[in-house]
């Protein structure tokens, strides 16, 4: 049973929905649980394999259940960062200061490589265009990534934490069972019987890019990141 867990041993029922799982960036659930109260903004979505720390960035009682959705982590990457400038920075000094800023955690399993690379300078906006619009955190997570090397990457985990680094394309620990696929849109569907699949991995050889778990029916979509 999949549920989400508020505090201690309160956890809620969810009833339908997906999870979407990006390479790239924040993955996000968009659920309806049973529920009429009020649930606190920071929960853990429980998918039974594993646990996974979410925000609550929207909440709506539609009826007897509330339709809310989950971002990873502590839902601060949409939020801008203090302007900072820097002369010569490691990847990982201009990284911690982003994400202290808004409240995330760097998972220890980033690449080492990457969050040592020297940049000759850089400078961390908050607004930009004529405008002054807000540049979100997680846009300059992107910028620092293409400027600390070829295929540097991000995201944030399933436990939370913002990963960045370079892809290994481990093996996937889960057993599926091919239901369709897509060739020339490098799709496939597959059936879990427990969500346990993940970007960055490999699943029959080929490098997984993007899943959408469906609660409803337990089936997995996979996007394949072919070339790379």
């Amino acid at each position: 049973m999949v549920t989400l867990k508020l505090s201690g041993d309160d956890s809620r029922n969810i009833t339908s929905g997906r999870v979407l799982l990006p390479r790239t960036g924040i993955w996000i659930a968009n659920l309806r649980v049973n529920a009429t109260d009020d649930l606190p903004d920071r929960v853990v979505l429980d998918l039974g394999v594993t646990e996974m720390p979410a925000t609550i960035s929207k909440s709506e009682l539609i009826g007897g259940t509330t339709e809310v959705r989950l971002v990873g982590g502590a839902g601060g990457l949409g939020e801008a960062p203090r302007p900072k400038h820097y002369h010569r920075p490691l990847v990982k000094h201009v990284l911690a200061d982003l994400l202290r800023d808004a409240g995330e955690t760097l998972s220890p399993t980033s690449t080492a490589s990457v969050l040592a690379t020297e940049l000759e300078a850089w400078t961390t906006v908050a607004r930009t265009g004529v405008r002054s619009t807000p540049v979100p955190t997680g846009s300059i997570l992107a910028a620092l990534c293409a400027v600390a090397g070829s295929g540097v990457n991000w995201r944030v985990l399933g436990d939370g934490s913002v990963w960045i680094g370079t892809e290994t394309w481990p093996d996937a620990a889960v057993d599926v069972r091919s239901i369709d696929n897509d060739g020339p849109n490098a799709a496939a569907l597959v059936g879990t019987d427990i969500p346990g699949l993940w970007p960055g991995t490999l699943l029959g050889g080929r490098k997984v890019d993007y899943v959408c778990h469906d609660l409803d029916a337990n089936r997995t979509t996979v996007l394949f990141a072919e070339g790379l």
